[in-house]
């Protein structure tokens, strides 16, 4: 893959968590001028839609992000950043360590760099979102803040860490579940779907690499 621009970096984090007409349309406006920033981003938007791991997104997008996010052993708020456990469209996830109290979190860091207001905005709402929902199948966020990072003001979420996470279709695979097995993991999925309906919450963006499932 070519090296990403700044702008091309810059456009996907901004059309990554849109879908249908309105990234096309938005995809459209901002590249009405620059075909080649067009198929930059398109080559970047068909490699996320590809990508099968949880949070996994482009290789040149994690390659950057390797450079920008070496955070093992610094503070964070009340944390202690540990291992990086994955990337996403907006941010980057890592296992990290609450003084008190004391316990494992998924500390999860808006993405470093330029980012636009719409970006911070979907990353707030998440944070809201996630706050307004409690469900055994839906992940507990325990506080949302900011840090004074080397490029401004960054973003975070603190939310219950899932140890031995694996997505729903690797774990069922693992654990060589049959067909009833598989429809009973289906079922408590749905219901953890229906508590966020019943909050009139849609998610989006459900799909296997998207759903984990924990030791227990």
């Amino acid at each position: 893959m070519t090296a990403l621009t700044p702008a091309g970096r810059a456009l996907f984090l901004e059309l990554v968590e849109l879908d249908g007409p309105e990234r096309e349309a938005l995809l459209a406006a901002r590249t009405a001028d620059d075909p080649t920033l067009a198929a930059e981003v398109e080559a970047l938007l068909a490699a996320d839609a590809r990508a099968d791991g949880f949070l996994d997104p482009p290789a040149a997008v994690r390659a950057q992000d390797d450079d920008e996010h070496r955070l093992a052993g610094r503070r964070i708020g009340r944390y202690t950043v540990g291992s990086r456990i994955g990337i996403g469209g907006m941010g980057t996830v890592y296992v990290a360590e609450q003084d008190r109290p004391r316990r494992k979190v998924a500390l999860k860091l808006l993405r470093a760099g330029p980012t636009t207001a719409n970006v911070r905005r979907r990353f707030e709402r998440e944070a809201e979102i996630l706050g307004r929902l409690q469900h055994p199948g839906i992940a507990e966020i325990y506080e949302a803040g900011s840090y004074d990072g080397e490029l401004g003001p960054i973003p975070y979420l603190a939310l219950e860490f899932i140890p031995d996470a694996k997505s729903v279709t690797r774990w069922a695979d693992d654990a060589a579940l049959d067909l009833r097995a598989r429809v009973q993991l289906l079922a408590q999925i749905c219901d953890a779907v229906a508590q966020a309906h019943a909050h009139g919450i849609v998610h989006r963006d459900i799909k296997p690499s998207n759903i984990l499932v924990g030791d227990d």
